[in-house]
């Protein structure tokens, strides 16, 4: 269970930054090595966080995990931001930004693949972004078609304080999310936390890995798990 130190809330643009560093730092052990062939440079964290902040402002949903146990370097009261996660609704929404539930255009779909992983960073391997990109919109599209559904895009801990539950308490921010309207949840996990996520009702439909020695990165295989938890009145993506 969370510690009760522990609180989440959406963030502000200004917060971005901090959700950037926690991200990167979770991922330099994993997708990092297939992202970036060196260290990315101050301007391309600017590129993200400026990116993100855009994303933001489009209606995507970023969330911090603070613990108030442990003192915040930005003077916050809720002390320290932990951990990091980014919901999305991949669906249209209403003149008042309220959620439709019902099947998507083929225009807005192809539009999300289009610009999802769109230009590689100055730091990375043209042919490992692409070979990542096109595995991961290639499955999506596969296991998600039209359907309307929630997508947890990121989910990020700072390493010193895994084990606390902040990771839990994103993630049920997400699914309650899509539980009050009836629609599925869709991820792309990192094999090690294929557990949390089982816990809250995602499963495996599928995985692909990403082999860093075909593109002289490393010797490192890395795994990922496609995962999709049912809508839980089970209408969204009956067969």
């Amino acid at each position: 269970m969370p510690s009760p130190p522990l609180t989440t809330s959406l963030l502000t643009p200004s917060q971005i930054p901090l959700y950037q560093a926690i991200r990167h730092e979770a991922f330099t052990p994993t997708v990092n090595k297939i992202i970036y062939t060196r260290e990315p440079a101050p301007s391309t964290q600017a590129r993200i966080i400026s990116e993100f902040q855009d994303s933001l402002a489009n209606g995507d949903f970023f969330l911090g995990c603070f613990d108030s146990s442990c003192p915040s370097s930005t003077g916050d009261e809720r002390g320290e931001m932990i951990a990091g996660a980014k919901w999305r609704w991949a669906g249209a929404r209403d003149a008042e930004g309220k959620e439709v539930v019902g099947e998507r255009t083929r225009e807005a779909v192809d539009e999300e693949m289009r610009k999802k992983g769109a230009e590689p960073y100055a730091e990375s391997d043209g042919r490992a972004w692409e070979k990542l990109f096109e595995e991961l919109k290639g499955k999506k599209m596969g296991f998600m078609g039209r359907r309307c559904y929630y997508v947890l895009d990121t989910l990020a801990t700072k390493t010193a304080h895994m084990g606390k539950g902040a990771g839990s308490l994103l993630i049920r921010w997400g699914v309650e999310r899509a539980d009050a309207i009836g629609v599925e949840c869709y991820l792309e996990a990192n094999i090690l936390a294929v557990p949390l996520y089982e816990r809250f009702g995602f499963q495996r439909v599928g995985s692909f890995p990403i082999d860093l020695k075909e593109f002289g990165l490393g010797e490192e295989r890395i795994n990922f798990v496609l995962m999709i938890r049912p809508a839980k009145d089970g209408k969204e993506g009956a067969a």
